[in-house]
């Protein structure tokens, strides 16, 4: 029964992820984080970019999506894994990054931690100028940063 109600929910993911939290919003978009339910990456997590319906504009997540691809192999921006798609519902298929909230920690960041998100933000905004995209919104909640693992990653 639950995954008949999470289909009727997310048509676009046709029982592929199961959707478990939501990890924020903007104005174009939800991103959800999820279970993969089939194949090799099974019982992985993912995020899902899950677009509004009324921002979802084929133009502009033609362009997102090729902004992802186009910078895919960059250090610390994020990658696209895939595009899900049913009637007016589409969602990207991001890998999921756990990170720390940057609010709630600005406290830890001493020298070094803030050398590694520093040079992590700057290694991806020199790979995503590389390829020739201007990143327009770049700020703490875009720049995720995991405390354990030392590592940065751009998003959105």
């Amino acid at each position: 029964e639950r995954l008949g109600k999470q289909r009727e929910r997310f048509p676009e993911l046709s029982g592929l992820y199961k959707p478990t939290e939501s990890l924020g919003q903007g104005t174009y978009a939800v991103v959800w984080r999820a279970h993969v339910l089939h194949g090799d990456a099974e019982g992985s997590e993912v995020a899902v970019k899950r677009f509004k319906t009324q921002h979802n504009k084929l133009s502009r997540l033609q362009n997102e999506a090729q902004m992802l691809i186009q910078c895919r192999d960059g250090t610390n921006v994020v990658a696209l894994h895939k595009i899900v798609r049913k009637d007016e519902k589409v969602a990207f298929i991001l890998p999921y990054f756990p990170h720390d909230s940057f609010r709630d920690n600005l406290h830890r960041f001493d020298v070094q931690h803030t050398l590694r998100y520093i040079g992590g933000l700057f290694a991806a905004l020199t790979h995503v100028h590389a390829c020739g995209v201007v990143h327009r919104d770049v700020k703490p909640s875009n720049a995720l940063y995991s405390f354990e693992r030392r590592e940065m990653l751009l998003v959105d």
